[in-house]
């Protein structure tokens, strides 16, 4: 990977944007016979269009773009840093072994980026600034065997973000992995992210070494250097090299895989995990090249206030909770509260919004929560990190660690399936336990990995495998396996069936009998998802486009104008026969602009609404959930209903 992938990425968006930009506000369309449905040698998405996306998710490794905001508008100070001035050259071949470094003090220790704390592994930079240039140096201490070889797979990076101007709207985003790959970009819009693009960033020497510590350890040293002629795009009115006294925002972060796997910062984000919060930068004060400052006494200090806190809803999506970046709401049955729930906490929110409590990794969550369920009175978490495993979390806000001792076998790798019927399944790998309010249920063996689970009458259970769709009673006993190519990715209840979406191509349908078979027939269709509605019907989607199949006859819903390839991420019923979908276009943010990333579907059958941001769509879309008749969307922005 190099940063010749990012730019390319962006050239060929160029030629696409045309398309993207299309000005259409609450469009209808409707659906088509399905004499073709999209097979996966003749898809709705060109070859060209599949080589942007490639390229962009390569690039992706590197860093994330959607920016982001602070869970509160804390007025914490944010750290500060005292760049000197150095008439020795600098070059930035990763040894940091010059002279003027000696003079040039180690920041903080980076800490987790969402709540401050210390991180698990030392991380620290060093700045200072020529007549030439603005040069970084970093240290990262890894428990790593000197030398071995990174899985390129896995995100290893060192991060630099600079807002010269102190807005937060006009910032670059500069990264490079230990094998010396970089990836640039300058962002620019608002605080909140409801309207950013994205522009080629600028260039960089940058250097990489790698020192054993002990046969267990290495320190990374990069060293990244700036020319000041290839940075006058950032600066706005400012001039270069900056005066004496002046203040930028900037940050630095470092991204870890394996063992302690996650993001570490100098300047804390507020509260929410993710690295593109300009507003809670930290600040480099430089020091001026006569009479120079001793302290970074001149930042400012304090976090901007952020746009989000201006967005309050609409008519159609009024505001119900401020509480950012939610992936899921969720509410006990005859219960006046709700649970939301993110990739890095738990928060129970009262029936008007108001948040009550939060829970995080600091009270036993799993760092990164990947799958919850409802069991009863009890929410189940699982997730990876610190704390890794399956937690149980009380209305009261009690949390307890599910462990052996509560008949729980499975590893920290399980994944949670909601069976909505006061139970669930936990899964890891080829093994799966279910969960009743009463009891976690012993653990069987499936044939092969578990993908997906849903519930079926008799109190049955059907499993969706790498290779199979498996029917188990309610004591997890196996009653029927029909092997299926490619397996099965997704299932949901149809008239006492489970329906499933094939890996391959196609749907099948499993009976309470264990009767299984293609349904409605044989279809060359990849699909991604499936879900159902209380008419009876069944949607599959695929990529760019949605089937409807009711009483054995299919329509097709393709993409709308001015959105290619989007996938359907979630979906709820907002009232009989109308369903509301959440779409993503995968990145978008490649293409250019983050406003097309997400939007809103609504479709009855006959005909389909679209609403994007332009039609008040307040963030961008995590998922849907339906309470008590009302439709929820989660997005980072907040929660908010959705009203036709």
């Amino acid at each position: 990977m190099s940063v010749h992938l990012c730019n390319i990425a962006m050239v060929l968006s160029k030629l696409w944007h045309a398309k993207l930009e299309l000005k259409v506000t609450g469009e209808t369309f409707g659906a088509r016979p399905t004499k073709g449905l999209p097979t996966p040698s003749g898809s709705t998405i060109s070859r060209d269009m599949r080589l942007i996306r490639i390229i962009g998710i390569l690039a992706w490794s590197l860093g994330g773009p959607l920016p982001l905001i602070a869970d509160t508008n804390t007025s914490a100070a944010l750290p500060s840093y005292l760049v000197k001035f150095t008439a020795e050259t600098v070059r930035a071949d990763g040894k940091i072994d010059e002279t003027a470094w000696a003079a040039a003090p180690w920041s903080t220790d980076f800490v987790w980026i969402e709540m401050g704390d210390a991180a698990p592994l030392s991380s620290r930079f060093k700045a200072m600034y020529t007549r030439q240039g603005l040069h970084f140096a970093f240290e990262f201490e890894s428990p790593r065997a000197p030398g071995e070889t990174l899985d390129p797979d896995f995100p290893y990076a060192c991060e630099i973000f600079l807002d010269p101007e102190g807005r937060g709207r006009h910032y670059l985003e500069y990264a490079i992995a230990p094998d010396g790959a970089e990836h640039s970009m300058v962002w620019q819009g608002k605080l909140s992210v409801r309207e950013w693009k994205a522009e080629l960033g600028i260039r960089s020497e940058a250097g990489v070494a790698r020192t054993a510590l002990d046969p267990k350890g290495e320190r990374l040293s990069y060293e990244i250097s700036f020319p000041w002629t290839w940075m006058a795009s950032l600066m706005g009115k400012r001039k270069l090299p900056p005066a004496r006294g002046e203040s930028w925002r900037a940050n630095f972060s470092r991204v870890e895989a394996g063992e302690f796997a996650g993001d570490y910062s100098w300047a804390p984000m507020g509260g929410v995990y993710y690295m593109h919060n300009p507003g809670c930068f930290g600040w480099l004060v430089f020091a001026g090249e006569e009479n120079p400052l001793a302290t970074a006494d001149a930042a400012p200090g304090t976090p901007l206030e952020d746009d989000v806190f201006k967005i309050a809803g609409s008519r159609r999506f009024p505001l119900f909770s401020r509480t950012l970046w939610p992936g899921w709401l969720i509410s006990p049955a005859q219960e006046e509260f709700h649970f939301a729930v993110s990739k890095t906490y738990v928060t129970r929110l009262d029936a008007e919004g108001r948040a009550e409590w939060r829970l995080t990794r600091k009270d036993g969550l799993p760092q990164f929560i990947r799958s919850l369920a409802l069991v009863g009175d009890k929410l189940y978490v699982a997730g990876l990190g610190i704390n890794a495993g399956v937690a149980t979390v009380t209305d009261h806000g009690s949390l307890r660690r599910v462990a052996e001792q509560d008949r729980f076998v499975l590893d920290i790798q399980a994944t949670l399936f909601w069976l909505g019927d006061n139970r669930a399944v936990a899964a890891s790998g080829n093994r799966f336990q279910i969960i009743t309010s009463q009891a976690i249920l012993p653990a069987v063996e499936a044939g092969a990995k578990v993908q997906c689970a849903v519930a079926i009458p008799d109190s049955k259970v059907a499993i969706g495998t790498a290779n199979a769709i498996e029917l188990y009673d309610a004591t997890g006993k196996l009653i029927q396996r029909t092997i299926v190519a490619g397996g099965i990715t997704s299932l949901a209840r149809l008239q006492g069936a489970a329906i499933g979406v094939s890996g391959k191509n196609g749907l099948y349908r499993m009976l309470p009998t264990g009767e299984c078979g293609y349904w409605p027939r044989l279809l060359r269709t990849k699909f991604d998802r499936v879900y159902t509605d209380s008419r009876g019907r069944c949607w599959a989607a695929f990529e760019g486009g949605l089937v409807l199949i009711e009483a054995g006859e299919m329509r097709i819903f393709n993409e709308p104008r001015g959105v290619m390839g989007f996938q359907i991420s979630g979906a709820a019923e907002m009232e009989e026969g109308t369903m509301v979908f959440a779409c993503t276009v995968p990145n978008a943010h490649w293409y250019g602009s983050t406003l097309h990333s997400s939007f809103l579907l609504t479709c009855d059958g006959k005909r389909c609404n679209k609403y994007t941001f332009r039609d008040g769509l307040p963030g961008q879309l995590n998922s849907l959930s339906k309470v008590d008749g009302d439709v929820f969307l989660c997005t980072n922005t907040g929660i908010f209903r959705f009203r036709k």
